[in-house]
């Protein structure tokens, strides 16, 4: 059975520290004179921390750099679109001009048959009545 025992009534050898000692996660604590904290973990993961912060401000400046290169590089796709429908309409407008120059080259084809055959009927008919040509010129000037 136990006994109640006054603090001054103990034994000399029960005057000695009892050690004790307290492990939580990251913390580890014990008590001999003083209590001491073992706080390894804690820089561990203070270090860590330290890390990934400074992993995640280089992770959000190449993102940001991304985003940026990415609105470079869409601007440049719009401009290059904007240039390509620029030179297709180009290409339009040349091909009906050049459509346009072929029906004019081929109406003032037409008209310049049709004076050679008219100048060959005229000097075919002035041969036949003996007109000297100097005289169809003379006739022919206004």
């Amino acid at each position: 059975m136990a006994k109640a025992v006054k603090p001054d009534e103990l034994p000399a050898e029960d005057d000695r520290d009892i050690p004790i000692a307290l492990n939580l996660p990251g913390l580890a604590m014990s008590f001999g004179i003083d209590w001491v904290l073992d706080t390894s973990e804690l820089s561990e993961v203070r270090n860590q921390q330290q890390e990934l912060i400074a992993r995640v401000q280089a992770l959000e400046t190449e993102n940001q750099a991304l985003r940026d290169k990415c609105l470079r590089l869409s601007e440049e796709a719009n401009l290059d679109k904007f240039k390509s429908q620029l030179l297709v309409e180009m290409l339009a407008m040349s091909s009906l001009d050049e459509e346009r120059s072929k029906a004019e080259f081929a109406k003032e084809k037409s008209k310049v048959l049709q004076l050679r055959h008219d100048m060959k009927l005229l000097l075919e008919k002035a041969a036949k009545e003996n007109v000297d040509i100097s005289d169809l010129l003379a006739t022919l000037s206004p």
